[in-house]
Protein backbone atom coordinates (compact mmCIF):
# COMPACT_ATOMS: atom_id res chain seq x y z
CA UNK A 1 0.00 0.00 0.00
CA UNK A 2 1.77 3.35 -0.92
CA UNK A 3 -0.56 6.39 -1.88
CA UNK A 4 2.23 7.66 -4.72
CA UNK A 5 0.84 6.43 -7.99
CA UNK A 6 3.75 6.25 -9.23
CA UNK A 7 5.58 2.97 -8.48
CA UNK A 8 1.66 1.11 -9.53
CA UNK A 9 1.70 3.22 -12.53
CA UNK A 10 4.71 1.82 -13.30
CA UNK A 11 3.77 -1.82 -12.43
CA UNK A 12 0.98 -1.62 -14.57
CA UNK A 13 2.55 -0.64 -17.62
CA UNK A 14 4.88 -3.41 -17.37
CA UNK A 15 2.88 -6.03 -16.86
CA UNK A 16 0.11 -4.93 -18.80
CA UNK A 17 -2.73 -4.99 -16.59
CA UNK A 18 -6.12 -3.53 -17.03
CA UNK A 19 -6.99 -2.54 -13.81
CA UNK A 20 -5.47 -1.87 -10.06
CA UNK A 21 -6.45 -0.02 -6.82
CA UNK A 22 -4.18 1.96 -4.87
CA UNK A 23 -5.61 2.35 -1.35
CA UNK A 24 -2.77 3.63 0.57
CA UNK A 25 -2.71 7.07 3.12
CA UNK A 26 0.38 9.44 2.90
CA UNK A 27 1.91 9.35 5.81
CA UNK A 28 -0.22 6.20 7.21
CA UNK A 29 1.93 4.20 9.44
CA UNK A 30 0.49 0.74 10.48
CA UNK A 31 0.82 1.27 14.30
CA UNK A 32 -2.16 3.57 14.22
CA UNK A 33 -4.83 1.50 11.88
CA UNK A 34 -2.97 1.21 8.48
CA UNK A 35 -4.10 -2.45 9.41
CA UNK A 36 -7.49 -1.71 8.95
CA UNK A 37 -6.80 -0.58 5.20
CA UNK A 38 -7.97 -4.64 4.59
CA UNK A 39 -11.68 -3.27 4.63
CA UNK A 40 -11.32 -1.05 1.73
CA UNK A 41 -9.62 -4.06 -0.70
CA UNK A 42 -11.70 -5.26 -3.73
CA UNK A 43 -12.43 -8.79 -2.44
CA UNK A 44 -11.59 -10.43 -6.07
CA UNK A 45 -8.13 -8.87 -5.56
CA UNK A 46 -5.40 -11.46 -7.48
CA UNK A 47 -2.49 -9.66 -5.86
CA UNK A 48 -2.40 -7.51 -2.71
CA UNK A 49 0.99 -5.35 -1.84
CA UNK A 50 1.36 -3.61 1.61
CA UNK A 51 4.02 -1.67 2.02
CA UNK A 52 5.23 -0.42 5.06
CA UNK A 53 7.96 0.10 7.72
CA UNK A 54 9.44 3.84 6.85
CA UNK A 55 6.64 6.21 8.69
CA UNK A 56 6.49 3.81 11.83
CA UNK A 57 9.77 4.22 12.34
CA UNK A 58 10.59 7.57 11.02
CA UNK A 59 7.55 8.37 13.56
CA UNK A 60 9.13 6.64 16.31
CA UNK A 61 6.57 3.54 16.71
CA UNK A 62 7.36 0.26 18.91
CA UNK A 63 8.28 -2.42 17.69
CA UNK A 64 7.52 -5.33 19.82
CA UNK A 65 8.21 -8.53 19.52
CA UNK A 66 7.17 -11.29 16.96
CA UNK A 67 4.86 -12.59 19.44
CA UNK A 68 3.00 -9.86 19.78
CA UNK A 69 -1.00 -10.20 18.40
CA UNK A 70 -3.84 -9.02 17.92
CA UNK A 71 -4.02 -7.51 21.67
CA UNK A 72 -0.77 -5.70 20.93
CA UNK A 73 -2.35 -3.50 17.42
CA UNK A 74 -0.25 -0.93 19.00
CA UNK A 75 3.70 -2.03 18.25
CA UNK A 76 4.76 -2.83 15.13
CA UNK A 77 4.41 -6.46 15.30
CA UNK A 78 1.34 -6.93 16.63
CA UNK A 79 -0.49 -4.64 13.72
CA UNK A 80 1.60 -6.61 10.90
CA UNK A 81 -0.13 -10.02 13.03
CA UNK A 82 -3.41 -7.87 13.05
CA UNK A 83 -3.04 -7.20 9.43
CA UNK A 84 -1.54 -10.40 8.14
CA UNK A 85 -4.31 -12.68 9.78
CA UNK A 86 -6.80 -10.34 8.30
CA UNK A 87 -6.14 -10.61 4.76
CA UNK A 88 -5.17 -14.36 4.97
CA UNK A 89 -9.00 -14.16 6.35
CA UNK A 90 -10.38 -11.94 3.74
CA UNK A 91 -8.42 -12.68 0.81
CA UNK A 92 -7.80 -16.29 1.20
CA UNK A 93 -6.84 -17.03 -2.73
CA UNK A 94 -5.23 -13.62 -3.20
CA UNK A 95 -1.73 -13.50 -3.46
CA UNK A 96 -0.15 -11.87 -0.37
CA UNK A 97 3.26 -9.66 -0.82
CA UNK A 98 4.62 -7.41 1.51
CA UNK A 99 7.36 -4.62 0.20
CA UNK A 100 10.22 -3.36 2.91
CA UNK A 101 11.44 0.09 3.19
CA UNK A 102 14.25 1.11 0.98
CA UNK A 103 17.16 2.91 2.79
CA UNK A 104 16.50 6.31 3.00
CA UNK A 105 19.01 8.94 4.40
CA UNK A 106 18.83 8.40 7.65
CA UNK A 107 18.45 4.28 7.48
CA UNK A 108 21.13 3.97 10.26
CA UNK A 109 20.01 6.48 12.77
CA UNK A 110 17.74 5.11 15.58
CA UNK A 111 14.38 6.54 16.81
CA UNK A 112 13.27 7.97 20.12
CA UNK A 113 12.95 3.35 21.11
CA UNK A 114 16.90 3.72 19.80
CA UNK A 115 15.35 1.10 16.56
CA UNK A 116 16.45 1.17 13.44
CA UNK A 117 14.96 1.22 9.52
CA UNK A 118 16.74 -2.28 9.61
CA UNK A 119 14.96 -3.14 13.14
CA UNK A 120 11.48 -2.40 10.65
CA UNK A 121 12.59 -4.49 7.64
CA UNK A 122 13.48 -7.26 9.86
CA UNK A 123 10.22 -7.31 11.43
CA UNK A 124 7.98 -7.58 8.22
CA UNK A 125 10.73 -10.58 6.93
CA UNK A 126 10.26 -12.45 9.88
CA UNK A 127 6.38 -11.80 10.10
CA UNK A 128 5.99 -12.97 6.17
CA UNK A 129 8.53 -16.18 7.04
CA UNK A 130 6.62 -17.39 10.19
CA UNK A 131 3.25 -17.24 7.57
CA UNK A 132 4.92 -17.81 4.74
CA UNK A 133 4.21 -14.72 2.87
CA UNK A 134 6.12 -13.47 -0.09
CA UNK A 135 8.55 -10.58 0.94
CA UNK A 136 10.12 -7.96 -1.80
CA UNK A 137 12.79 -6.64 0.39
CA UNK A 138 13.72 -3.04 -1.18
CA UNK A 139 16.33 -2.55 2.09
CA UNK A 140 18.67 -4.95 1.07
CA UNK A 141 18.67 -3.88 -3.04
CA UNK A 142 22.12 -1.95 -3.46
CA UNK A 143 20.73 -0.17 -6.80
CA UNK A 144 18.16 1.73 -4.76
CA UNK A 145 19.58 2.60 -2.47
CA UNK A 146 23.62 3.15 -2.68
CA UNK A 147 23.48 6.75 -3.65
CA UNK A 148 22.07 7.89 -0.06
CA UNK A 149 24.59 10.03 2.01
CA UNK A 150 27.05 9.84 -0.30
CA UNK A 151 26.50 13.83 -2.35
CA UNK A 152 24.96 16.78 -0.91
CA UNK A 153 22.74 17.25 -3.85
CA UNK A 154 19.42 14.74 -4.85
CA UNK A 155 20.57 11.99 -6.80
CA UNK A 156 18.32 10.59 -9.80
CA UNK A 157 16.89 8.25 -7.45
CA UNK A 158 15.95 10.33 -4.63
CA UNK A 159 13.88 13.85 -4.33
CA UNK A 160 15.60 16.83 -2.05
CA UNK A 161 14.16 15.26 1.20
CA UNK A 162 16.26 11.73 0.39
CA UNK A 163 13.10 9.59 1.28
CA UNK A 164 11.02 9.96 -1.96
CA UNK A 165 11.91 8.84 -5.17
CA UNK A 166 11.97 10.99 -8.14
CA UNK A 167 10.01 9.78 -11.17
CA UNK A 168 13.17 7.68 -11.83
CA UNK A 169 13.41 6.51 -8.88
CA UNK A 170 9.62 5.32 -8.77
CA UNK A 171 10.47 3.32 -12.28
CA UNK A 172 13.53 1.38 -10.94
CA UNK A 173 11.28 0.60 -7.64
CA UNK A 174 8.64 -0.88 -10.09
CA UNK A 175 10.93 -2.48 -12.37
CA UNK A 176 12.55 -4.04 -8.91
CA UNK A 177 8.91 -5.53 -7.99
CA UNK A 178 7.97 -6.88 -11.43
CA UNK A 179 10.82 -8.88 -11.40
CA UNK A 180 10.92 -10.16 -7.94
CA UNK A 181 6.80 -10.79 -7.78
CA UNK A 182 6.62 -12.29 -11.62
CA UNK A 183 10.37 -13.43 -12.32
CA UNK A 184 11.02 -10.84 -15.17
CA UNK A 185 11.92 -7.50 -15.14
CA UNK A 186 9.00 -4.77 -16.77
CA UNK A 187 9.50 -4.12 -20.43
CA UNK A 188 8.17 -0.33 -20.13
CA UNK A 189 9.43 3.15 -18.57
Amino acid sequence: VTECQCYPVNAKYYLGLDSFEVKAVHGGVLTTGGYLEITEIQEDADIITFWYGTNDYAGSKPLGTINDSAVSPTTFYGALDILINGLKTKYPTSRIVFITPFKTADWQGKNMYGLTMLDFRNAIVAMCNKYELEVVDLFSVRALSWLVGLTSTPSLFYQYDYYHPTPDGHRAIANHIVEQIFGGTGSGG
